[in-house]
């Protein structure tokens, strides 16, 4: 398909576009929503919820954590919120509409997805925001200690903490704050879709998150591409085939 490695490097980087346009810039059209908490929330929970099920299972969780959250937050008022002494009484709150019981979103661990977020924020991040927080850290090349932080968090894990990385790293241009390889890796995430791209495209054959991290990292240098807009690319070629078809040739998309 592909007359040489790099050639395949190529063709699937520049699909980054179309991802940063639909996912990143359509729902964000300017940066000013990065003092407002519920858009803060609205990324991370756009990010953190989407993890081993379908999207549409995932939407709902990712929904309804958010609404609770403005809600409460209208009700009371952020730093009400997220001060720990209101804990337990915000998890009373969100147990109503996440868990496994019917009529709720999500599985019974999702609530310690939601818990592990919310005591994070409330003991690091300034005015509760999560987005200038990550932000300056990664401005201050502090972006392993922070990926190190997440992956602690119940139910983030490296796939979920280098996926919200990278988005943050691609929004507000931070590229130039990763200064070695094993920065690259901490927005480098690996699924199914992006594994079986990098196997198809002889990029990697190997089976481990870290050593296929390795090979894309190596190859995108060696290219002369971005790997992580080269990530963007191998999972939207995978999970989102068909969309990217319609949109190249008919300028039209399913709901995504």
């Amino acid at each position: 398909m592909f007359k040489d490695i790099n050639d395949g490097i190529l063709f699937i980087a520049q699909d980054a576009e179309y991802y940063k346009e639909r996912f990143l810039r359509q729902k964000y059209p300017d940066k000013s929503w990065i003092n407002n908490i519920n858009d803060n929330l609205r990324f991370l929970f756009g990010h953190a919820a989407y993890q081993g099920r379908p999207d549409y299972l995932s939407k709902k969780v990712d929904n309804a954590a958010q609404e609770k959250f403005k809600t409460l937050i209208a009700l009371h008022g952020a730093d009400h919120v997220f001060h720990p002494d209101y804990e337990s009484i915000v998890m009373d709150e969100m147990s109503t509409v996440i868990g496994k019981d019917k009529g709720k979103a999500g599985r019974e661990n999702d609530i310690d997805l939601v818990k592990g977020l919310l005591k994070f924020i409330s003991k690091y991040c300034d005015d509760n925001l999560i987005i200038p927080y990550t932000i300056e850290k990664i401005n201050n090349n502090e972006i392993q200690g922070l990926y190190k932080e997440l992956i602690k968090l119940p139910r983030i894990a490296d796939k979920i903490a280098t996926f919200y990385l990278r988005d943050v790293v691609s929004y507000f241009e931070l590229e130039d704050c990763l200064k070695s390889d094993d920065d690259l890796k901490c927005i480098q995430p690996i699924d199914t879709w992006v594994r079986k791209i990098v196997w198809a495209a002889e990029i990697s054959q190997e089976k481990k998150d870290p050593k296929i991290k390795r090979d894309i990292i190596d190859k995108c240098k060696d290219a002369g591409v971005r790997a992580h807009e080269f990530n963007m690319g191998a999972w939207l070629n995978g999970a989102k085939a068909f969309n990217m078809y319609l949109w190249k040739n008919f300028q039209k998309e399913l709901d995504v």
